[in-house]
């Protein structure tokens, strides 16, 4: 047998099975290293049975000779399919994406959510417009309103000689404007 190896004795030959293979030397079997448990690969490889060997081969998203595999970090290599609107997250053998605030999907894929249009903002709408931005959003103040702490509050025209009123009439504020009387 090819697979065995026989040493001259005196008046005889003793066959033994070579590395990797069982039986009585005159006929031998190839090991299962891999089914039998006997190999040394990393929990992260796979084992492939070879004739009288075996192979170990990491496993996706792990990198190294097979019997030592160590976690790829995705998301620092590039080698993630996140949209650039989505945080890349490593995990052991792979990476997950999640869609940024102000934008929605799978993360592979994600679309800004329109906030003016799905209402889901806070401008006020008495005294602002919602302008809808990629991520976000935010809120315009109205003529006659002047942003202050993320709020558009009234101007008051009169105090603030903005109003165009003649000398002789009496300036009166109004909500977002103002009202000249004689």
């Amino acid at each position: 047998d090819m697979n065995s190896s026989c040493v001259n004795t005196f008046g005889s030959f003793v066959c033994t099975c070579n590395d990797g293979y069982v039986g009585d030397g005159i006929s031998c079997d190839d090991v299962d290293e891999c089914l039998d448990g006997v190999d040394n690969c990393d929990v992260n490889a796979v084992c492939s049975n070879t004739d009288g060997s075996f192979e170990c081969s990491c496993n996706d998203g792990y990198f190294g000779n097979g019997v030592v595999c160590s976690d790829i970090n995705e998301c620092t290599v590039g080698t993630n399919n996140c949209s650039n609107n989505a945080s890349c997250t490593n995990v052991q053998g792979g990476f997950t994406c999640s869609c940024l605030d102000g934008f929605q999907g799978d993360g592979v894929l994600c679309n800004d959510i329109n906030e003016c249009d799905d209402r889901s903002h806070d401008c006020d709408t008495a005294s602002s417009v919602c302008a809808n931005h990629m991520g976000g959003y935010h809120c315009n103040c109205m003529n006659g309103f002047i942003p202050r702490d993320n709020k558009c509050v009234d101007v008051d025209e009169c105090i603030t000689n903005k109003a165009n009123c003649d000398v002789v009439s009496s300036c009166e504020n109004t909500v977002g404007g103002y009202e000249c009387t004689c």
